[in-house]
């Protein structure tokens, strides 16, 4: 058994705080028995954030925010990323056989705020944008078999 676990939380340098939280972990399951070899492996990965995103040169200039100010304190995203894979293998005397199979469902989330080139840095519209795979679910299997021949001498 095979594990491993990160945490980390970072706020960033800017005035608004990033507020960036992850969450990384992986999983594995291993044995062999004889002929017959098994691995299990399970990956997450979880991450919320904050963004002081692009500010709009113009308010800078004029010194209505800092250049590490930002516009709109509702920007920001989450993502995650979820996997299960598992490998068999079974070796006999005339090759081996191999059946490989997994999945995955990750999803992006971004909130942001296009004001860049308005005069009025009140009058904006938020655009969210979510991407996720394909589909919720994407799962493949594969498989392979080699066969070895003997000479006899």
């Amino acid at each position: 058994m095979l594990y491993g676990i990160e945490i980390a939380h970072d706020k960033g340098s800017y005035v608004k705080p990033d507020e960036y939280h992850r969450f990384n972990g992986v999983l594995r399951y291993s044995q062999s028995n004889g002929p017959n070899d098994l691995a299990i492996t399970g990956i997450a990965y979880n991450g919320a954030f904050n963004s002081s995103d692009q500010i709009p040169q113009r308010l800078v200039d004029s010194g209505a925010i800092s250049r590490f100010g930002y516009v709109d304190p509702t920007d920001g995203g989450n993502t995650y990323r979820y996997a299960l894979s598992s490998r068999f293998t079974h070796t006999g005397p005339n090759g081996a056989t191999k059946l490989n199979v997994y999945g995955v469902n990750s999803l992006l989330s971004l909130i942001s705020n296009f004001t860049y080139d308005l005069f009025d840095a009140n009058d904006y519209h938020n655009i969210v944008a979510r991407r996720r795979s394909a589909a919720p679910t994407s799962v493949k299997a594969s498989s392979s078999r080699i066969f070895i021949r003997r000479r006899n001498t």
